[in-house]
């Protein structure tokens, strides 16, 4: 009899730690089962950048709180515009980085744009069809201003007196950049040729304003 209670015994205890009820004497309760999470890249334009994340520890994806890297790089002749995680907007480092930690399933999104044109040094250079002639340069005040002839419609010979202002930027392989242009003076049914403007400097009262050019 004592050997049967004893066998009576032994089974409760293998039946009790298959359970989901055994505890300490029984090797302590089962962990709950590991929840992963997924980290999507929404569609962006793949011909202006690219977007990745690091991979997850586990070939089953990111766990809670797991530290997720997200890169985002711009292709040549363009700029990252915005990037967000979730829906909210983050800031990339200087290596275009951003990192977040896992708090459920999320979603990542980058847009690009077009960069902006590298400023150009030097003496202006006309666009097709267009030219520029008998140039008239001076100095005052830290800029350069630069008056010259010039043509307002490509392949045409309509001439008008047009002006740049330049400004100074230290710096290698800078220097001397000039803005957009601005025609002061444009040839009319009489005065169709203009040309070989000159700019001198003194006092000049035209119209009740006086001028210094």
């Amino acid at each position: 009899m004592k050997n049967m209670k004893k066998v009576v015994a032994a089974l409760t205890a293998v039946v009790m730690c298959g359970s989901l009820f055994a505890f300490a004497a029984c090797g302590g309760p089962k962990d709950p089962d590991t929840t992963y999470y997924t980290v999507t890249v929404l569609q962006y334009d793949t011909e202006k950048g690219t977007v990745s994340v690091s991979d997850p520890a586990s070939d089953k994806g990111y766990v809670k709180d797991e530290s997720v890297t997200l890169t985002v790089t711009a292709k040549p002749d363009y700029t990252v515009s915005e990037v967000k995680v979730n829906s909210a907007a983050v800031q990339l480092d200087a290596q275009g980085k951003y990192t977040f930690h896992v708090a459920g399933n999320t979603t990542v999104s980058a847009s690009f744009a077009d960069a902006a044109p590298a400023a150009e040094y030097g003496l202006p250079v006309p666009e097709a069809g267009r030219y520029i002639t008998n140039p008239s340069l001076f100095e005052e005040e830290g800029s350069r201003w630069l008056v010259y002839t010039t043509n307002l419609t490509a392949g045409e010979t309509d001439n008008a007196i047009a002006m740049r202002k330049g400004t100074y930027e230290e710096g290698a392989d800078k220097g001397w950049k000039y803005g957009e242009e601005t025609v002061l003076l444009e040839g009319g049914e009489w005065d169709e040729y203009l040309g070989s403007a000159s700019v001198v400097k003194g006092t000049f009262e035209y119209g009740g304003t006086n001028y210094g050019w």
